[in-house]
């Protein structure tokens, strides 16, 4: 036996004990936890591979009912918010020792502080600008849970080594979290820091995650719930085609008609116009022509003047035709 095939029947075996499907659903959380977490890195692949995983690992470890499979989606989604939620939290946090600068190196060392604060703090806004050429210097203040623009306020410089160091100074009202950039006319256009920043933060980490929970509960179940259940859907639909297959063949083997075809009606030709009609039916739905013989045997063609019976189909033909209009024989005069 192959190590490959050891390792299978090992995982079987261990898959048959009542506490394996408890140790699947608790590696599906941790791996799409971490997933979820630098997702960021796995570009648009990220959530697909939560999904893909929130899915298959339960599955493989023996959970193969749909509505089981249907209800732990929604506990794996509404449980994937809180470690989802710690990582932004954190990250918005850990901003009160990043500085912020702009591409070209012009403005740099732009920060904060402090960091936290409520309505009476007076917060210091300042970035070192490395090009003296620049006769406008500002900080752009964003309402981070709104997205509204709070403030966009000129600052004052002062020489110091390296260049000139612009700050603002000023208080802040709204009970929320912040963040800002800075920017600087350089004449011929503005040049701004790289990124934004986080901060400062009027709120305590409670009301951060008071805030961020249900909004990212709902951000996951149209994300990563979408593509949770495209697959449990995708999966019934494929085992039920499998299974209608199998009974196919099934039926086919014994020699019976296929699964929906048991009361399939005989039909048999009308003589007079040739379409096909039900051995039950007393009159051609299409021409009207009655049939008098027994609903078990075709109807019998009715001559009628100058015409006369086919040979070959038994469709009632003008005796002057030269071919069948029915099957294509051609007649001798």
């Amino acid at each position: 036996m192959s190590t490959q095939d050891d390792l299978k029947s090992r995982f079987l075996r261990f898959r048959e004990n009542k506490y394996a499907i408890y140790i699947g659903l608790a590696l599906t959380f941790i791996v799409c936890s971490l997933l979820l977490v630098y997702s960021s890195y796995l570009l648009c692949f990220g959530l697909l591979l939560v999904a893909l995983a929130g899915y298959y690992i339960p599955y493989y470890f023996g959970m193969r009912s749909r509505k089981k499979l249907a209800v732990w989606g929604i506990i794996l989604i509404l449980l994937l918010a809180f470690p989802y939620a710690f990582s932004l939290v954190e990250g918005q946090k850990a901003s009160a020792n990043k500085l912020i600068a702009s591409e070209d190196g012009t403005l740099m060392d732009g920060t904060v502080d402090p960091f936290y604060g409520d309505a009476s703090t007076t917060h210091t806004f300042s970035v070192l600008v490395t090009n003296g050429s620049y006769s406008d210097v500002r900080v752009v203040i964003y309402d981070y849970w709104t997205g509204t623009l709070v403030s966009n306020n000129t600052m004052t410089g002062t020489a110091v080594d390296g260049g000139i160091l612009y700050t603002y100074s000023g208080t802040l009202q709204n009970r929320t979290e912040y963040y800002y950039y800075y920017m600087a006319n350089a004449g011929g256009g503005w040049i701004t820091t790289q990124t934004a920043n986080y901060g400062p933060m009027h709120v305590t980490d409670a009301d951060l995650y008071a805030h961020w929970l249900p909004l990212l509960m709902f951000a996951l179940l149209l994300e990563v719930g979408l593509l949770y259940y495209l697959l449990l859907i995708l999966s019934w639909w494929t085992d039920k085609s499998k299974a209608r297959l199998a009974e196919v063949q099934k039926q086919r083997a014994r020699g019976l008609p296929a699964p929906g075809r048991e009361g399939t009606e005989e039909k048999f030709i009308c003589s007079e116009c040739g379409a096909e009609v039900p051995a039950s039916a007393t009159k051609c739905p299409q021409c009207g022509e009655r049939f008098d013989e027994s609903k078990d045997e075709p109807a019998t063609p009715v001559k009628k003047k100058d015409e006369f019976v086919c040979t070959e189909c038994g469709a009632t033909v003008d005796e002057k035709a030269k071919t069948c209009w029915n099957c294509g024989k051609e007649f001798e005069d």
